[in-house]
This record gives structure tokens, C-alpha cells and sequence, in this order.
């Protein structure tokens, strides 16, 4: 479906006043605690309930009706998730939402290999593991991302077999100069010649080359590098997915065009309009049996 960033955040907005209003005490205090944002504070349920917030992301999971899911003790946030209890140490950049809605559950992976393209702090990772992953290979340029996501996977020891690499996915080979100060915590990433550092920048086909299989499962959410990639990448390696899923962050006609020429059946799951007029969704993509 299409729909609005702003629309969106109203609905949030209201759904949240009606939400505090039948069942924190002191409706008014709460909203002005929650507004000030000043950690940790203390918020008190009509049913007597005390709950100290001591983070953004803890307040994220209690506004939307998800503490059965989620809980924060000790810096350590679990999440209950297909059957398993998954453990993060860093966690204040992850979306939450792809656990609660399920959005990246639509993505087949049981027995498959998966390349995560942007695996943030390893929380895609791990739950595709849950799914049945039986690997996941993950690329994450951030160095900070990267090093969370590396503490992260070994606290979750019984989900091993996921292999990360500190490297640019990009239609060309070489070295990025990564400037880790302007890159941004939502995982866009900036270049820079005199203050980067090198990471190598390598293309997805020269990449795969290293794994002597057919039919993988491809997840990205790189903040645009979805274009650079898919749109040069050769067509025998596009054919050695069997199922895509994109988070694009400009529209995405030229990348379904691609797609759907190399044999791929396109499903946009959903879209929005962003405040500065980009049109942002996930798309889903399932190669054609031959």
C-alpha cells in the first residue's frame, strides 16, 4: 500500500494519547515525561504497575503494546522471537519492527544460505538464523555496526554460523574511504579522502565468487547502494537467488524492471512518501522456475 510518512506519524501519535489515557495513571505527567525524554524515569500503570524507563528503545517496545515481547534488564535487551530468546547487547540503532511486524519473515530462508546486505547490528542476522537460516553471510561497512553486531552474534551462541565482513558492496572494485564520523546511525554511509579510513569496495558477483552455491536468498537494506549493485550486476549472478528482499529509498521502477527482464516475479509489500518527496517500500522478488 502507498500512504504517507506524515499520516503515519499522526496515527502513532493519536494511537499513543489513547493508549496512556486508559492506562497510565496521570495521563498528562506521562506525556510530558515521555516528551522530555530525560533517562531513566518512572511511569506508573493503572493497575498499579511501576516501570522504570531507562531507554529510547524501552519506550518504543511499552508505547507499541510490545512488552510480552521484548524486555530490557541489566543493558541487555531479550527478544522473544519464533520460540527462541534472542540477546542484544547493542541495540539502541536496531528496528524493532522487524521482529513485531514480521516484515523480513516474508523472505523464504529455511535451509538457505543468506546474504545480509546492511545486517546493522546483527539483528537480521539472528533472526533469519531463527528462521531456519542454515547460514547467513552479513556485510556491514559501519565499523561501529560491524563491532556491535560481532558482540551481539556471540551472545547467542546456539545461532552461530553467521559470517560477517567489513566491506562496501558497490558496481566497482577497490577501496571506500569510509568517514565514520558523518555516516549516520540509520546506516547511510559517507565517503571522505582525507578523513576516511579504507574498507574494501568490492561488486556482489566478485563477492559470490567465493561460495560455491546456487540458490541463495538476498536481503538489502543499504541506504540506496541497492541501485549501484543490482542494477550492474551480471545476469548469471542475479540468477543465483532464488528470493530478493529490498528496502528501497528512491522508488524502485528501475530496479523491478531489472528484475523482472532477469526472470523475477515482483511483489511491492509496501511504499511511502518520504517529507523530501522519496518514495521508500520493501519489495520482494522470486526468481521464475525454469
Amino acid at each position: 500500500g502507498f500512504y504517507l510518512y506524515r499520516l503515519q506519524k499522526y496515527f502513532f501519535h493519536l494511537n499513543t494519547s489513547i493508549y496512556i489515557l486508559f492506562h497510565f495513571k496521570k495521563p498528562i505527567n506521562t506525556i510530558i515525561k515521555i516528551r522530555n525524554k530525560k533517562y531513566p524515569f518512572i511511569l506508573e500503570k493503572k493497575n498499579g504497575k511501576t516501570i522504570e524507563i531507562k531507554s529510547k528503545i524501552q519506550l518504543s517496545f511499552i508505547l507499541k503494546k510490545m512488552e510480552n515481547m521484548f524486555s530490557v534488564e541489566n543493558n541487555l535487551l531479550t527478544i522473544k522471537f519464533n520460540s527462541k530468546l534472542l540477546k542484544f547487547t547493542n541495540y539502541e540503532s536496531m528496528e524493532l519492527d522487524i521482529f513485531s511486524q514480521k516484515l523480513y519473515s516474508n523472505l523464504s530462508v529455511k535451509n538457505k544460505t543468506v546474504i545480509d546486505v546492511g545486517g546493522g547490528v546483527g539483528d537480521s542476522a539472528l533472526l533469519y538464523r531463527t528462521l531456519g537460516a542454515k547460514k547467513v553471510i552479513m556485510i556491514e561497512p559501519q565499523l561501529v555496526f560491524f563491532e556491535s553486531a560481532k558482540q551481539n552474534i556471540e551472545l547467542n551462541k546456539e545461532l552461530q554460523n553467521i559470517e560477517i565482513h567489513n566491506l562496501v558492496l558497490s558496481s566497482t572494485i577497490g577501496i571506500y574511504m569510509i568517514d565514520h564520523k558523518q555516516s549516520g546511525s540509520l546506516g547511510e554511509i559517507k565517503e571522505s579522502k582525507e578523513n576516511g579510513i579504507p574498507i574494501p569496495k568490492i561488486t556482489i558477483d566478485k563477492f559470490l565468487s567465493n561460495y560455491h552455491e546456487q540458490n541463495f536468498v538476498l536481503k538489502m537494506d543499504c541506504e540506496s547502494c541497492e541501485y549501484d549493485v543490482l542494477l550492474s550486476i551480471p545476469e548469471d549472478t542475479l540468477r543465483k537467488f532464488e528470493h530478493i528482499f529490498i528496502e528501497f529509498h528512491n522508488g524502485c521502477l528501475n530496479i523491478s524492471q531489472r528484475l523482472e527482464k532477469s526472470g523475477f516475479k515482483i511483489k511491492i509489500l509496501n511504499s511511502k512518501l518520504t517529507p523530501n518527496k522519496r518514495c521508500r517500500g520493501h519489495l520482494l522478488a522470486t526468481r521464475n522456475k525454469l
